[in-house]
């Protein structure tokens, strides 16, 4: 989730020429433009994907069966992709069936496909489960359901194939967060269920997991949503970006730091983002110029703005003081 999980960054990483990043809990992928996907990172559970002992590497090691993948979504301890045909593949842990293949094993190094034959356009690993948009634009889930973030309605507490989220709403972007997942239908209206400990599904109610899909309160109309570990993040169509959910260390970006809110928050500033990163304990911005904004926890220097590790509840300009390329 830093700067989001999953979130593509175009950028050449030493010899090698990606031309997509996605960025997981402790892990990297990308994809070359050779369209080669490599991996590097912690691989304690095989998320790198590269058929080894699950040792870590600090260096890009190519993820096994030369399947040519579109894009990628990255979890706390599993990878999935998407390849040419619309097929989804995941590797790594496969705890509460978060790899969705059916089977009941502790992790694969390797890709292993996706049960139930499905066409995927997108995809959303999570902490514990995973999420996809099929081509025909219906939403399924699986993995862990002990929150209801599979949105099936179902008692389960997980399931290892891809299961229909209900209630038939047409979702051109989902996102998934730790315990909870977020979906975008067409008309910008955002839907949210799972786990609502910290006010992350934003429908106003305290405290109440859902099983099935919740609007987000407020009539606002969003093109944008990232979800978070406990906060999502959107940009609306009138180009506003709205936060809700757990706001320790700041990161809601509305100038006051409080244990969580149940509705949408504007952030500060007035900027004009065109995307966004929800990452555990931070958020990132991308404005219309090119400039980025971070704000949340900086505990570990996420807010990149050179600053002494002190948290901000606005957004901070990073500075980019070391030449890139």
């Amino acid at each position: 989730m830093g700067v989001g999980i999953g979130q593509p960054v175009d950028q050449p990483i030493g010899n090698v020429d990606f031309k997509s990043l996605y960025a997981g809990y402790m892990h990297t992928c990308g994809i070359t433009t050779e369209d080669i996907t490599m991996c590097w990172g912690y691989d304690f559970s095989g998320q790198l994907g590269n058929g080894g002992s699950s040792e870590d590497s600090d260096v890009p090691v190519a993820v096994a069966g030369e399947i040519i993948f579109t894009q990628l979504s990255l979890g706390y301890s599993h990878t999935c992709g998407i390849d040419q045909a619309g097929s989804a593949y995941c590797w790594g842990s496969d705890s509460s069936g978060k790899l969705g293949n059916g089977g009941d094993i502790q992790s694969s190094q390797v890709p292993a496909a996706v049960s139930g034959n499905l066409s995927f356009k997108s995809l959303a690993a999570g902490q514990d489960h995973t999420c996809g948009i099929t081509t025909e634009n219906a939403a399924y889930c699986w993995g862990s359901n002990i929150y209801g973030q599979l949105g099936n309605n179902s008692e389960d507490i997980n399931s290892q194939i891809p299961t229909l989220v209900l209630g038939g709403y047409t979702f051109t972007t989902i996102s998934a967060g730790s315990k909870h997942t977020c979906g975008l239908t067409q008309i910008g209206t955002v839907y949210c269920w799972g786990s609502d400990q910290y006010g992350q599904l934003g429908d106003g109610i305290p405290i109440e997991n859902a099983k099935t899909p919740v609007a987000v309160s407020g009539d606002i109309k969003f093109k944008k949503i990232s979800a978070g570990e406990y906060h999502n993040c959107g940009i609306s169509i009138e180009d506003k970006t709205f936060c809700w959910g757990y706001d320790q260390y700041g990161r809601l970006g509305n100038g006051d730091e409080i244990d969580n809110t149940l509705l949408p928050v504007m952030t500060v500033g007035g900027f004009l983002f065109v995307q966004l990163g929800t990452g555990d304990n931070h958020t990132c911005g991308l404005t219309d110029n090119g400039e980025i904004y971070c704000w949340g926890s900086d505990i570990s220097g996420q807010l990149g703005n050179g600053g002494e590790n002190l948290n901000s509840q606005v957004p901070v300009e990073i500075k980019n003081t070391v030449p890139i390329g």
